[in-house]
């Protein structure tokens, strides 16, 4: 292109040479010098304007890591930038010299630069999308007022007990595996208890007036375990669950002691 625009521009010299002799239109001849300037200007020097924009503009944004070539065809890798000038590292053996941004011809890495930050936004925005959206906060639970208003408890034992008798009674964290109502006992409730040992242990308790046998699978409840067995309803009954008993206007209450399910079953309490 630029040998047929300087073809072009010594054709027009030729004519503005030989218009005067041809009696040629002064106005034309300067309309013509006018239009050869704008022809230079935008085939010559707004593309190399252009041109030198964005050399500067990736000369000033070379970074850390990017792989150059400079203008005398050395191939190194950037270590540091400074203001003015740039360090790179050349070769196997990592040699390290200084060079001039301006002596920057090409950044080899620039697409993969560009690439790597497009897969890191790729890579954020899925993170964003996987965060999970923040549960709106529950509305606190309003927790049941009892009402111990008339309450009689049995009064304690004036008795005291000698801290070896007491270590004698063996008391075990017990999981209720199943529990079911005795036939013909009105009262009785079997239960099939893990202790810890692997071998399943019945208790049965009297407590079917206070609890459904349905509910209570799947609790974790206190056990005294070395009680000698004891047969009801033609069941053996090995050991006795803990209850707390007390009356209220009158009324017998009782609840089954209930402990955390984070406690193994045939853990030890003491």
């Amino acid at each position: 292109m630029q040998i047929d625009f300087l073809k072009g521009v010594t054709d027009m010299f030729n004519f503005l040479e030989a218009a005067p002799e041809q009696g040629g239109n002064l106005w034309l001849s300067v309309g013509m010098i006018v239009v050869m300037f704008a022809l230079f200007y935008f085939f010559m020097l707004r593309p190399q304007k252009k041109r030198e924009k964005e050399v500067n503009a990736m000369r000033s944004g070379v970074q850390v890591g990017d792989e150059i070539i400079t203008i005398g065809g050395i191939c190194g890798k950037i270590v540091k930038t400074k203001e003015e000038s740039l360090i790179i590292q050349v070769g196997a053996d990592k040699v390290k010299f200084e060079i001039m941004r301006w002596a920057v011809s090409k950044v080899v890495e620039e697409s993969k630069r560009v690439a790597k930050a497009a897969d890191e936004q790729e890579v954020e925005e899925e993170v964003k999308k996987a965060k999970p959206r923040r549960m709106k906060k529950a509305a606190p639970v309003e927790e049941e007022v009892i009402d111990f208003t008339g309450v009689e408890i049995e009064p304690l034992f004036a008795e005291d007990v000698d801290f070896e008798t007491f270590s004698k009674s063996d008391f075990r964290a017990v999981k209720v595996k199943d529990c079911v109502a005795v036939p013909k006992s009105k009262k009785l409730l079997q239960f099939t208890l893990d202790d810890g040992t692997g071998t399943d242990r019945t208790i049965l308790s009297g407590i079917h007036a206070f609890y459904e046998p349905e509910e209570l699978i799947g609790k974790t409840l206190v056990a005294i375990t070395n009680l000698p067995p004891r047969k009801m309803m033609g069941i053996e009954s090995c050991g006795m669950l803990l209850s707390a008993v007390h009356t209220q206007n009158g009324e017998e209450k009782l609840n089954l002691l209930m402990v955390s399910n984070k406690i193994a079953a045939g853990a030890k309490l003491y």
